[in-house]
């Protein structure tokens, strides 16, 4: 009888055991936040975004329609998202398709595969912009897709356009001139990036702090100076279509405060958008922002997910981004109709574009540091030689 009862106790026991495995399993996503998704389905982690949700949902759709698999897309936080990536990359388990952004390429490369052997005879990468597809390889692995870019442009009046073209003449005469400029300081990355476009300019090298290039493009800051107005004047989005009036004769600003910026030139002292450094430096180059796709390490959709980011970066998708939500495209058929582009506020955009470089992703040294001695220069009236003494000793740190 004990004997039996014993068994009864062990069954019983067992039996606990399993039913709590059983619970375990079932309720620690929701717990986590993670959840099981339905087989076959493509579970994709996009970055919050509300211009462009409507959009994408709609083109979700539209992939399953045309036999590709069903999308979920779930809109994160860049924190969260940042999180899953390189802190805990478990939160991906289910994740097939996940947007990183560009300074965090490096970090995140452990949590994503490498694409280059899902790469189909119709994904052309000979379309893409050069600088922003070979930020996305890491020895000989694609391991990123870029998605949507953004990079600044200088608008110039009229009548300032028609005059001198360019910043270095404009430069020259600006104490006689007594033009304004405004730079998008506010941001910290856009600022950064801006730097980095003048020194890509002068051939410098931006972690180099002892390289002529970069003192040569320090310098050239320093002569645009006298033009820049102080922090608190700079130009942002809608205010740009709405008071002509209150506007500088010249400023740099980023596809999202050209979207409602009106080229008419019935307005008197209407505005041109043309490359944002021409007369700047001998060199070419142009510092850029932006977002790639990846497929996860844990997807087990590999292909599919592919075939998704293979459809997101279509001409058609890409366009659709560039007027829903501002992203530049990243390559050279996502401008709409070529005929007109040069006639609308991307030709600037689409003529730089060509020239396109990443800048160093160091945000803790590169970035930081040479923000900190664009902001001496241009804000502070401090040396370029004193700007990069300092700036070395920032990243020697």
């Amino acid at each position: 009888m004990s004997d039996s009862r014993a068994r009864i106790q062990i069954f019983q026991a067992v039996a606990a055991v399993i039913a709590l495995v059983f619970l375990v399993v079932l309720f620690t996503p929701l717990i986590t936040g993670q959840r099981r998704k339905d087989p076959g389905t493509l579970l994709v982690w996009l970055v919050e975004n509300p211009e462009a949700e409507i959009s994408l949902g709609i083109f979700a759709d539209q992939f399953e329609d045309y036999g590709g698999a069903k999308v979920e897309i779930e809109y994160k936080d860049p924190l969260d998202l940042r999180h899953a990536l390189i802190e805990d990359p478990s939160l991906l388990d289910d994740v097939d398709v996940v947007e990183v952004d560009l300074f965090d390429l490096e970090d995140a490369a452990p949590a994503v595969r490498d694409l280059q052997p899902l790469f189909t005879k119709s994904f052309d990468i000979g379309l893409f912009y050069g600088g922003p597809f070979e930020a996305g390889k890491f020895g000989d692995k694609n391991l990123f897709i870029p998605w949507r870019l953004s990079w600044p442009a200088l608008v110039i009046s009229q009548d300032y356009f028609l005059k001198y073209k360019n910043l270095d003449y404009l430069a020259k005469v600006a104490e006689h001139e007594r033009a304004q400029m405004a730079i998008p300081a506010a941001d910290d990355r856009e600022f950064y990036a801006f730097v980095c476009s003048v020194v890509f300019c002068f051939g410098g090298d931006p972690e180099d702090p002892e390289d002529p290039g970069l003192l040569d493009a320090m310098n050239w800051l320093a002569q645009i100076s006298p033009l820049v107005t102080d922090e608190s004047a700079i130009i942002r989005g809608g205010e740009v279509h709405t008071h002509y009036a209150s506007l500088p004769e010249v400023f740099i600003e980023w596809p999202k405060g050209l979207v409602p910026l009106t080229f008419d030139d019935t307005i008197p002292g209407y505005y041109r958008v043309v490359p944002i450094l021409e007369g700047a430096g001998n060199f070419k180059g142009e510092a850029f922002l932006g977002s790639y796709l990846a497929v996860t390490a844990a997807s087990e959709n590999e292909e599919e997910a592919m075939n998704f980011i293979v459809a997101m970066c279509s001409s058609q998708v890409q366009q659709d981004l560039l007027f829903n939500s501002n992203a530049l495209p990243v390559r050279k058929d996502g401008w709409g109709h070529t005929g007109t582009v040069r006639e609308t506020a991307y030709g600037a955009f689409a003529q730089a574009a060509i020239n396109l470089k990443a800048p160093p992703r160091d945000l803790k040294k590169i970035s930081e540091g040479l923000a900190r001695a664009g902001r001496r220069v241009l804000f502070e009236d401090k040396s370029p030689k004193f700007a990069l003494a300092e700036y070395a000793g920032h990243i020697s740190e």
